[in-house]
């Protein structure tokens, strides 16, 4: 009975000390990510951000994060860097580090992992790792990991049961592999390439 105490009050010290710090990240980097509004201003940022669901959030989705978001329903925010958790979580801007969703991973743009059972990320530019039941990009640098894939373009690797994109410098390999404007074979089961 006294382990089990000693325990939980150190998973409580803990876990004050790890909101503490992130909230501090967020009060000493006031920029995270290089979004200029047409106006001029740059988002404010905060470093913990805890939502119920948009807009019943301690931030308004007008805030970058940087550090931890923690969305028990749906959080939004513009920009993210660091780790998003929750049911549904969306990025409007750029997510860099991992988000990780029961339900859905939404963002403009992605540089590190989605995990959720759908993933949708428009571009990722300096690599992306998707990993879910659906997974949607524009512009794919990466590898992604579901029952059914879906991308613009892709520049790295497609596993799943249906792999579909219309340019691709890579590989798809699943049941049903579509590159819709492939030079060579268009529909390939089990492997498909493009380089």
């Amino acid at each position: 009975m006294n382990r089990r105490r000693i325990a939980t009050v150190g998973w409580l010290i803990a876990g004050c000390t790890f909101a503490a710090t992130a909230a501090e990240l967020g009060r000493s980097k006031p920029q995270i990510v290089n979004n200029i509004k047409p106006g001029g201003a740059s988002n404010p940022t905060t470093g913990l951000q805890l939502a119920l669901f948009a807009p019943v959030q301690m931030f308004p989705p007008r805030y970058d994060v940087s550090g931890f978001r923690l969305s028990l329903l749906y959080g939004r925010n513009q920009n993210l860097r660091g780790f998003d958790l929750g049911a549904v979580n969306v990025v409007e801007g750029v997510a860099e580090g991992l988000q990780l969703g029961l339900a859905v991973n939404r963002a403009g743009s992605v540089s590190g992992a989605q995990i959720a059972a759908f993933n949708d990320a428009g571009e990722s530019e300096n690599g992306c790792f998707q990993m879910g039941a659906v997974n949607k990009a524009g512009e794919f640098y990466g590898c992604q990991l579901g029952l059914v894939n879906l991308a613009d373009h892709v520049d790295g690797v497609q596993i799943g049961f249906v792999n579909v994109c219309q340019t691709m410098s890579g590989i798809q390999l699943g049941f049903a592999n579509i590159i819709s404007r492939s030079d060579a074979l268009v529909f390939c089961p089990l492997f498909n390439a493009q380089f």
